[in-house]
């Protein structure tokens, strides 16, 4: 089955005929605007002190993400549009999950080709942090930033290098955290995406403004 498919079958479950349709008109034109973060693990340690013993924390990718032992926090993370992850996961892509009893609370992905990644103009071979969340009631306990240092340091596991993290610009919360796990910011990308093919974005990096047309 297509990942367009598997997305589509996913947010109608998620979000009804209803969400699914305004989807679908938001895509016709979609702006965006993303701060783009880098670290390079070459001189990277971890900063982040460990989670309280309520947590537990899961690596996934395909040594064990087909494991028995794991399906139940592979399929919650892995429901509705996020199906389009299980075989990236098989390949050379990641997860850090976190538990807490039976409860799936933080699960962030490192992904090392996305179409996502092409948006940004990031073709390489750096992996990005992406579709981070955190459950609500776990929030402001250090999950996130913890996470992220995991991530940066399976990747030192890897052989990687350079590893990115994106977010909004208005997403606060998300900032203070890249930055309190050593990224530093590279530019901020402005994207006006037509019929989900046709490019027009203005990168600004060092005060320096770039205009990139194309399609994606």
């Amino acid at each position: 089955m297509s990942a367009f498919i598997v997305r589509c079958r996913g947010l109608i479950q998620r979000r009804g005929w209803g969400g699914f349709l305004r989807f679908v008109l938001r895509s016709v034109i979609r702006n965006s605007s993303d701060l783009v973060f880098e670290i390079h693990l070459a001189d990277w340690f971890g900063k982040q002190p460990p989670l309280d013993d309520a947590f537990e924390v899961h690596v996934i990718d395909s040594v064990n993400v087909d494991e028995v032992r794991l399906a139940w926090i592979v399929d919650k993370a892995l429901a509705a549009e996020n199906e389009i992850y299980r075989q990236p996961l098989r390949k050379k892509d990641c997860m850090v999950a976190i538990t807490q009893g039976k409860s799936l609370v933080h699960t962030s992905f490192v992904q090392f080709e996305s179409r996502y990644k092409k948006l940004l103009s990031e073709d390489g071979d750096s992996p990005l942090i992406g579709n981070c969340w955190t459950a609500p009631d776990c929030r402001g306990k250090g999950l996130y930033p913890f996470a992220i240092e995991k991530c940066c340091e399976e990747m030192v596991k890897r052989g990687v290098d350079r590893v990115l993290i994106s977010c909004s610009p208005d997403n606060h919360a998300s900032i203070a955290g890249i930055k309190k796990s050593g990224f530093t910011l590279v530019r901020k990308v402005s994207t006006v995406l037509l019929l989900t093919k046709l490019l027009v974005q203005v990168n600004l990096q060092n005060d320096s403004r770039s205009l990139r047309l194309g399609v994606l």
